[in-house]
């Protein structure tokens, strides 16, 4: 994710691409997310804005993180 948002690959969408591509490799090991979507808006825009590094994106990720039902 954080690649994605911080490298800028694409013209346009690349906080969208980056949150889907998480969406994909989480749903690929059972797990979803568990947050408010503002919540993740945040999050996401957040990556680039504030400059979030790896580590705090996992911490973020690690602690929203559910088992899929």
């Amino acid at each position: 994710m954080g690649f994605i948002v911080r490298s800028h690959p694409f013209w346009d969408g690349n906080h969208r691409t980056a949150f889907e591509v998480g969406q994909v490799i989480l749903d690929t090991l059972g797990l979803e997310i568990v947050a408010e979507r503002d919540e993740v808006e945040r999050f996401v825009r957040g990556i680039d804005a504030r400059g979030l590094t790896d580590a705090a994106l996992s911490r973020w990720i690690r602690k929203r993180a559910k088992k899929l039902r």
